[in-house]
């Protein structure tokens, strides 16, 4: 069984405590990232204006999704986070801001995460919205070499139980 078909089975409240748990695991590799300042600052070459993005963004989206379920409030706090990744991910796909290909994983994997508990479940491409956060996710994990395939795995397998 590969990845999609594996979150495809998944009731929803686990595939997203999955996605929550790659995120956690991923909250110190973009908090050691974030620590410099220059790297959440780009121009946009549009306008030439300086933005920066929001050191606490990933613990944010971790926070709320954490609650999404649970929280009267949470639809506005989803949407209210959600703008504050719209710029952003403009310039990632403009390549305004460059960053390095893990971080940029992590990003896209939290932004994929917020846009699913919004209500999207297909991507523009047909995708299925947690399988993209989940594999980004795991992507990121690797590339950081902060866990191994198997340890991966080892998460996969108590997620289905």
């Amino acid at each position: 069984m590969d990845l999609n078909e594996y979150i495809e089975i998944l009731p929803e409240k686990k595939a997203i405590n999955l996605s929550i748990k790659l995120l956690e695991i991923l909250l110190p590799e973009w908090e050691k990232f974030a620590k410099k300042p220059q790297n959440l600052s780009y121009f946009d070459t549009v306008v030439g204006l300086q933005h920066k993005v929001d050191k606490k963004i990933i613990h944010k989206t971790i926070l709320i999704s954490k609650n999404w379920h649970k929280n009267s409030n949470s639809k506005l706090e989803i949407e209210k986070l959600l703008e504050t990744y719209v710029e952003p991910i403009v310039a990632l796909q403009d390549e305004d801001w460059i960053i390095p290909q893990n971080i940029k994983l992590i990003f896209y994997s939290a932004y994929n995460l917020m846009c699913k508990l919004n209500g999207e479940t297909k991507t523009i491409f047909g995708e299925n919205q947690t399988y993209l956060t989940v594999n980004q996710a795991i992507d990121a994990i690797l590339k950081s070499k902060i866990l191994s395939e198997y340890q991966i795995f080892e998460i996969l397998e108590k997620h289905k139980k």
